[in-house]
Formats: structure tokens, sequence, C-alpha cells
């Protein structure tokens, strides 16, 4: 970051665009083409079931990431299946990924927001010594 640490509305843009595009990839993949595919092999319920099964096993890497213990992946897995159940109906009712893309984007944020108590205080070189101005 040019002044440092992210804060104000450049870390409300950061946060913003990242869970929009990530909210965008997430819904093209799993409500469009993995929802679509298995519609047409399984029907609308294997469908809703089957994409929001592998939406919420694709979020295993980052809670493996997150340091999760066994009991919060479990329970960050059924909210995540939860959330693509919700999702894939909301795509199903409105026949386009749009809507789903502008609630998961939504999710993002709230979700980033809450995460921001757990995020420490940034670190600057100055308060160490280095690159500070001379006295």
């Amino acid at each position: 970051w040019p002044s440092g640490s992210p804060n104000g509305s450049s870390f409300a843009l950061v946060l913003a665009s990242s869970s929009a595009l990530g909210a965008l990839r997430e819904e093209v993949v799993f409500r469009g083409l993995v929802f679509h595919w298995v519609a047409i092999r399984l029907g609308g319920t294997g469908a809703v079931i089957g994409s929001s099964a592998l939406f919420a096993i694709a979020h295993v890497p980052r809670f493996v990431w997150e340091d999760r213990t066994a009991a919060e992946m479990a329970a960050a897995l059924i909210v995540v299946f939860c959330l693509g159940l919700f999702l894939c109906r909301v795509r199903a009712a409105t026949g386009s990924i749009w809507m789903p893309a502008a609630i998961h984007t939504l999710w993002n944020i709230a979700v980033g927001g809450a995460a921001l108590h757990e995020t420490p205080a940034p670190v600057t070189f100055a308060e160490h010594g280095v690159c500070a101005e001379p006295s």
C-alpha cells in the first residue's frame, strides 16, 4: 500500500472488488457450469445438492489455510453448503447467475468485514526504528 496499511476507503474498495470478483468466479463455476451440467444429468434436486456440496468442498483449502479446528471446519462447511443451497434457489428462481453473484458478493463483504476484528494491527517500519525520521 502506498501510504502504509490499507484503511478507510482504499480498504473498502479492495474488500468490495475482491469480494465481487471472487463471488462472480464462484457463481460462474458452481451456479453456472456445475449446476447446469448436473441438472441435465440428475435433474434440479441433484443439481442443487451436488453443486452446493462441491461449493462447500471447494472451500476446504481455505479453512485448512485458516488453521480451523475440526469443529470449526465442520460448522463452516455446513454454513457454506447452506449458502450454496440458497444461492441455487435464487439461481433457479431468476434463471440467471447475476442475483446469486450479488448476494454472494454481499456475503463475502459481510464475512470479510466481520473478520477484521481478528486482523492484527499493521506494523510499520517506523515503529521499529527502520526508515524513521532522524531526530
